[in-house]
């Protein structure tokens, strides 16, 4: 678990009312802060600058008809706890499984590559 989900899960043990003193709270905050992160903790850290790139764009033409850079996916993954029914639907396109390996290798992925025939357009979507 990361740094940021122990505070959090800490915090919420406080708040609840009595499932945690706050000197120990304290205490478990203090420690945490004192412990290094783990390697695994680190990379996901090293990630946090990465955006999902979207790009729609016209069969016929190649017109673009939507380029769109989305915020960077640490923002993303606290979006998704806050508030899934706000994502943009292009991102159930993604299969979660691929998204993970990617953000696991450096670089730039294609993750969705969708020709809509019937709309007349393509849907890209990048990790970049």
């Amino acid at each position: 678990m990361s740094h940021n989900k122990e505070r959090i899960q800490i915090l919420s043990e406080v708040r609840r009312g009595g499932e945690l003193e706050i000197p120990d709270a304290i205490t478990r905050l203090q420690a945490l802060s004192a412990r290094p992160e783990t390697p695994e903790q680190e990379a996901r850290q090293d990630n946090s600058n990465r955006e999902l790139h979207i790009l729609r764009t016209g069969l016929e033409t190649g017109k673009v008809i939507m380029d769109v850079r989305l915020p960077p996916l640490n923002l993303l993954d606290a979006a998704e706890r806050v508030g899934a029914n706000f994502a943009p639907p292009y991102l159930a396109l993604i299969p979660s499984d691929t998204l993970q390996e990617c953000l696991s290798i450096p670089g730039t992925h294609k993750l969705v590559d969708i020709v809509q025939d019937e709309k007349g357009e393509q849907l890209q979507i990048f990790l970049e």
